[in-house]
């Protein structure tokens, strides 16, 4: 007994020793501080709430997604197809309203007025039935023989 009273007054004095070394008393009778032990790096930050504002972060969302799930009943598959819809419908939002953000000035472009509009129009139409009626002709056959006769 009295040799294993010893050795534990003997690491007692060694470990105390260590302590008055670093100038430091950890909690546990730990070697290392808190943060290292933890790996010293973000995640250890957010853990320890060094940085408030992520911890608090994921503390509230992870207090939503349990009122959502325990609390309210939703269920996960409605709750990730309505998170993709929602997200489509901010892309396409997005897309088509950044044109009107990043507009640019138009002076290039030509303006047509009256005949000239007139005339492009025609143009256009003509060339766009022209164009139908040439495919018509084709599936019903009778351009594929033409050169024949």
């Amino acid at each position: 007994m009295a040799a294993t009273e010893k050795k534990v007054e003997e690491e007692t004095k060694v470990i105390e020793e260590k302590q008055s070394v670093s100038g430091k008393r950890h909690l546990f009778g730990r070697q290392k501080p808190l943060h290292v032990a933890l790996g010293s790096g973000k995640t250890a930050d957010i853990l320890l709430w060094r940085q408030k504002q992520m911890s608090g972060a994921i503390i509230v969302s992870a207090t939503v997604i349990w009122l959502l799930f325990e609390r309210i009943g939703y269920h996960l598959l409605p709750f990730l197809c309505h998170c993709l819809i929602l997200t489509l419908a901010v892309l396409f939002l997005w897309s088509n309203l950044s044109s009107f953000v990043n507009k640019s000035d138009k002076s290039g472009m030509p303006i047509l007025k009256g005949n000239d509009l007139r005339e492009r129009l025609k143009e256009i139409y003509e060339s766009k039935t022209t164009y139908v009626y040439a495919g018509d002709f084709h599936l019903v056959g009778g351009l594929s023989h033409w050169w024949l006769v």
